[in-house]
């Protein structure tokens, strides 16, 4: 039975944090460079209990961009292609968003981020994830780090790779997107830690503008398009 992405993903990982404190998950069509695991393994040492942080990425959207003199920094965002994380961590997430109508009701986006622009844009992230009208676990994710006011470890280095971008792929339907089948490279050893967690505000405005905005009207309804005629055609072939 296909329980789609959003329970089948969860629950795996659920089961998987069951079994093990610490572990690393790669989404599918997705590679890492080597070095990721080293840094992954790293990082999981040195925080392990400092449930400030709540996971370890291996993706960097910043286009080439260095945002500290460190190996890594601290954001917001949960990128979840490449990522590493402790049993403590996965404890927080929160599947059924269970306080995202008080929150919203409250203004708490806009006082968390402190952009409202941002805040409009994962409202209706939010609303559309707790009302069930996508299927990201992702999503769900990113709210239960928020709520807790965890951050994730981005490397300086770009260390995993999308390369499932296209028409068949279940989300990221475009080969032309900016991100798509990223150039891996090697993170530098030993490790340089930054002495300090704050979220880097240049770097998460960034990934906030080039990730997170809403698409044009055309792109919208084209890729709403795009997704009916494959659905028409696989039931056409059935």
């Amino acid at each position: 039975m296909n329980l789609g992405c959003k329970v089948a993903v969860s629950e795996a990982i659920s089961w998987f944090f069951d079994q093990v404190e610490t572990g690393i998950v790669l989404e599918d069509d997705c590679v890492a460079h080597p070095s990721f695991f080293s840094f992954a393994a790293e990082l999981l040492d040195h925080y392990r209990d400092d449930e400030r942080v709540c996971m370890i990425s291996g993706d960097n959207f910043q286009l080439g961009r260095q945002r500290s003199p460190y190996s890594y920094y601290p954001s917001r965002f949960t990128h979840i292609w490449g990522w590493a994380s402790w049993r403590r961590a996965w404890r927080l997430y929160d599947h059924a968003m269970s306080q995202w109508p008080q929150q919203r009701a409250a203004g708490w986006l806009q006082q968390y981020l402190g952009d409202k622009q941002a805040a409009q844009y994962w409202t209706r992230v939010f609303d559309d994830t707790h009302g069930e009208r996508n299927s990201s676990w992702a999503y769900r994710w990113t709210y239960s780090a928020w709520k807790n006011d965890a951050l994730t470890l981005i490397p300086e280095a770009n260390l995993v790779s999308n390369i499932g971008f296209g028409e068949q792929a279940t989300h990221t339907l475009s080969k032309r997107n900016r991100f798509a089948a990223l150039p891996l490279e090697p993170i530098s050893l030993p490790l340089r830690h930054p002495p300090e967690l704050n979220p880097n505000v240049m770097a998460d405005a960034f990934t906030q503008k080039t990730m997170f905005r809403r698409p044009p009207m055309w792109k919208r309804f084209g890729s709403r398009v795009l997704r009916r005629v494959r659905n028409m055609s696989v039931t056409a072939g059935n």
